[in-house]
């Protein structure tokens, strides 16, 4: 992977943490949950 760029880069081009990949799995869980399982509790 070419790091030498200067400049403005995307997200695509940048790796991700473990970290930050667990947060977001928490956060579609969540949503999922909100907006799948909620509405058949109420």
């Amino acid at each position: 992977m070419d790091t030498t760029h200067e400049g403005r880069t995307t997200s695509p081009m940048q790796s991700y943490t473990r970290t930050q990949v667990a947060y977001g799995a928490a956060v579609f869980v969540i949503g999922a949950v909100i907006a799948f399982v909620l509405p058949f509790l109420g």
